[in-house]
């Protein structure tokens, strides 16, 4: 990370918002009256209103006349450190900074954050109807996905940002530290084509990973999905970019990958801004792919497992049990086995090796990827 990039990164931080950094994320009215209250600079816009009729908001700032940008977070409810990220960076864009400056007088702007208030309330990823938003692009059957497209066919943005967080368990492949920031620039068709939009947005995400080269940064595979926005708005010309927060070992709230996601924000905004040229693209291009999986929460290693009268040494991967599946944060008690055998170069976040000692498992009710073990967790 280059200087002027740790300056911004350390001025984000002094954010009040930062501080209140909370893994569920901020309540549809705490979000928004901070909005008013700390960003007066950007104006305020009412879209429509959720399935649970909760209103839906967009903000503006910027020349009448720049690039316009269209940005918008949460569109899964369970997903609150992209809204973080993009609050963030809403409120840096109205400081006296020469970036701030810079972005204000080129780019029109359009920010939606949590588009899905619906589903933020229930820390769900789905809307109230259990509708995934970024799966209702074409037929828009949830008002959340009426409300986007409505708001894209208005405005008629160039570039656009969809903004998301990720699991845990990701990894760039060839990586052995777990994924901070992930890309995509959608296909805009089921050849993927590399057209004029999509060839700036590599170059507007490359330009991000070039800054960002301190950190383990992937990419997702671009197969075209046309019932999801990214592809639909990339299909329909726009030069369309996901970013999503990853996670760094030890930061267990995700406040540094939030600031971090908040961060390549601000660095693809100055790139719009500031180029017209193609010099990134290469960088992008070069981006390992996003491996899921890649992580486990804890792996054993070297224990024997007894089953009946046989027994033998193994190794075990397990993840946290989750409740919901689409929740990230709510776990209970139990953890899963992923996998067992042999997992030398598999990676977790802690590794203890149990030198041989048996493991009795409590009972065998679950068969969830590979293995039908469940056990207690204990340390």
């Amino acid at each position: 990370m280059n200087s002027t990039s740790l300056e911004i990164s350390n001025l984000l931080s002094n954010s009040k918002l930062w501080r209140m950094h909370r893994p569920m994320g901020l309540g549809h009215k705490e979000l928004h009256h901070y909005i008013e209250d700390k960003l007066p600079t950007w104006h305020k816009h009412t879209l429509g209103k959720s399935y649970r009729g909760k209103k839906i908001f967009s903000y503006s700032l910027g020349s009448d006349t720049g690039k316009k940008v269209l940005m918008w977070s949460q569109m899964h409810g369970n997903e609150p450190f992209s809204t973080y990220a993009l609050v963030l960076a809403m409120e840096f864009l109205q400081t006296d900074h020469e970036l701030s400056r810079l972005v204000r007088e080129s780019l029109n702007i359009i920010a939606i954050p949590m588009l899905n208030p619906d589903g933020s309330q229930n820390f769900t990823r789905r809307n109230a109807q259990g509708i995934n938003i970024n799966r209702d692009a074409l037929r828009r059957t949830s008002p959340e996905a009426q409300i986007l497209a409505k708001t894209f066919e208005n405005f008629a943005p160039y570039y656009c940002f969809n903004l998301h967080d990720q699991e845990i368990y990701y990894a760039p492949q060839g990586e052995d530290r777990p994924t901070a920031m992930a890309f995509l620039v959608p296909s805009s068709d089921i050849r993927k084509t590399v057209t004029q939009a999509r060839m700036e947005a590599m170059d507007i995400l490359g330009y991000v990973a070039r800054e960002l080269n301190d950190y383990p940064l992937a990419k997702y595979n671009d197969s075209f999905m046309p019932t999801a926005f990214g592809d639909y708005f990339s299909s329909q010309g726009a030069a369309t970019m996901l970013f999503e927060t990853g996670y760094i070992i030890g930061d267990q709230l995700r406040r540094e990958t939030s600031l971090l996601h908040a961060l390549s924000i601000l660095l693809a905004l100055r790139h719009i801004a500031q180029s017209n040229g193609r010099e990134y693209i290469n960088v992008y291009e070069q981006l390992p792919f996003n491996q899921k999986h890649a992580f486990f929460d804890f792996i054993m290693k070297n224990v024997i497992l007894k089953n009946g009268k046989q027994s033998y040494r193994v190794d075990l991967a397990i993840n946290r049990n989750r409740l919901d599946p689409d929740r990230f944060v709510s776990f209970d008690e139990e953890y899963l086995v992923f996998d067992i055998g042999d997992l030398t170069g598999k990676q977790a976040f802690r590794v203890k090796d149990f030198e041989g000692k048996l493991i009795l498992p409590k009972e065998k009710i679950f068969m969830y990827a590979q293995a039908d073990w469940l056990l207690p967790y204990f340390d």
